[in-house]
């Protein structure tokens, strides 16, 4: 009878240790699944059929920093782009269309990773400031986002942070003195 006790309590440890095992393997399935639910809730609104092949929608949890070259004209540093959208510090820009869905690329704010990825990008042809004095700003960036394959990002909000540079017709950077860094630019 003790051999028959001996086999049933080993036969029961071999169990539990068996259900113990299934049941975390259950619980790390779980998790992965409502990572995934996550995710597909923050991109359920894509405009995926608009969206063009070489961008991919994506979700920045937390605050990021990122960087942007914008044009310094008649004291204020304005869009390369467009002329028009001003950057003041600490003031957070929203794209004008998207609301609480996915913006619209076209009305998303681009940015680079680091400040040499923004000094050496290219504006489109038509930017209406291509040839004006500019300034490397740095943003802060959280939410709904759209990564190019090329490294460029679009924002449907932008936060900028610090004016850096002035950047040289050579595209070198040229930091800015202190004074600039925290109380803006004065051009």
């Amino acid at each position: 009878m003790g051999r028959e006790q001996g086999c049933l309590a080993t036969g029961r440890r071999e169990v539990l240790r068996q259900v113990a095992q299934s049941a975390k393997g259950l619980k790390q399935q779980v998790q992965r699944d409502v990572s995934g639910y996550t995710q597909a809730r923050h991109l359920a609104l894509v405009p995926n059929l608009l969206l063009p092949e070489c961008w991919a929608p994506t979700h920045l949890d937390t605050p990021q920093t990122f960087y942007k070259v914008v044009a310094a004209i008649h004291g204020k540093l304005v869009s390369v782009f467009d002329g028009v959208t001003e950057y003041e510090l600490a003031r957070t820009l929203h794209a004008k269309r998207g609301g609480a869905a996915w913006a619209p690329l076209d009305a998303c704010y681009f940015g680079f990773q680091t400040p040499q990825e923004a000094v050496a990008a290219q504006f489109p042809r038509n930017s209406r400031l291509k040839k004006a004095a500019k300034v490397l700003i740095q943003i802060r960036v959280q939410g709904r986002a759209y990564q190019h394959s090329s490294g460029m990002w679009a924002f449907s909000q932008v936060t900028p942070m610090l004016f850096l540079s002035n950047i040289t017709d050579s595209s070198g950077i040229v930091i800015l003195p202190a004074r600039y860094l925290t109380s803006g630019v004065k051009l």
